[in-house]
């Protein structure tokens, strides 16, 4: 058994849920980051968001994208 199914098993047995849930909700996490990783683009300050079902929305807040465009312009 690997570290992350030792994780994976111990975070499905302390939220009460079945190691399956807590498998998808890492592959969830895991499109999201390959999403926010390889489609945005700093220089444009281009962030999609990223809905998940019944989890939330990640998405860049509009003070980092003026921030970041404060830098890139300097």
């Amino acid at each position: 058994m690997t570290d992350k199914d030792k994780l994976l098993k111990g975070l499905a047995r302390k939220y009460n849920i079945s190691l399956q849930q807590a498998r998808d909700v890492e592959d969830s996490l895991s499109f999201v980051a390959y999403i926010l990783k390889s489609k945005s683009n700093r220089d444009t300050a281009y962030f999609p968001s990223v809905r998940v079902p019944s989890f939330g929305i990640f998405y860049c807040p509009e003070r980092f994208r003026n921030k970041l465009k404060e830098i890139n312009e300097r």
